[in-house]
This record gives structure tokens, sequence and C-alpha cells, in this order.
């Protein structure tokens, strides 16, 4: 079963609990979740999915710091799993691999807690 269901056009969509779409981006990287953070600061997104292409453990950080709960992924890594896992979060998702092919998986350590993950995504992104 498929569970990355994103429009081909996408890379990652948030949708409410009635499968309406509130968000979607074409971009890549982690730049549509940093775009989500601005766009949808300060709603409630416990109820909503979250539908990627693939996740690494920043993703995965970035998506608990909007309150998703529940995510679709179609490539995750190992760390970004057990992150959603630890955190009580749904994960669905295609293919399970220890590592993107990511400068940023590569830059985070598993001593790492969430305020420094965030503090170093913003640091990359400025």
């Amino acid at each position: 079963m498929k569970f990355n269901l994103l429009d081909k056009s996408d890379s990652l969509e948030i949708r409410d609990k009635e499968d309406r779409m509130i968000f979607s981006s074409k971009g890549h990287w982690i730049t549509p979740l940093l775009q989500a953070r601005q766009i949808l600061a300060g709603q409630d997104l416990s109820q909503c999915m979250l539908y990627d292409t693939k996740a690494g453990r920043a993703a995965a950080c970035l998506a608990h710091s909007l309150g998703i709960r529940t995510v679709c992924i179609g490539l995750v890594s190992r760390w970004a799993l057990d992150y959603y896992l630890s955190r009580g979060m749904t994960a669905y998702y295609d293919q399970v691999v220890d590592r993107l092919a990511c400068r940023t998986e590569d830059l985070i350590t598993a001593e790492m807690d969430d305020q420094s993950i965030l503090a170093l995504i913003e640091s990359l992104n400025a």
C-alpha cells in the first residue's frame, strides 16, 4: 500500500481532518516545512495530516513543532521514524532507510534535543 499520496506536483501537503488542503508546496529540502511554520503559526494542526516525499530527523522535528500528530512519508530515515514514535506521533511510510543523503541529517547528532535541532535548522536557513 502506498502511503505517500501527494499530488504529483507537490513535495509537501498538510490536510485538515476533512482532507481539505490547508498548505502545499513544491519546494525542496525542509523549506516547505519552514514556510508552513510561518504561514500556519498559531493554528491548531493536531488533527491535520502531513504528507511529505521524504523526511529525516530535521523534518520530523519541524513537523512536531507545528503540532502535527500524523504523517505520511514516502521515504523516511530510521532516525526520523524513531523521532516520530518517541513523540507519540503516528507515522505511515513507504520505505525506511538508515539515513537520508542530506547535509542536515549528517549535522544532527543523537545527543541534540528539539531546541538544538531547531536552532541548527534556523542557522542553516539564515
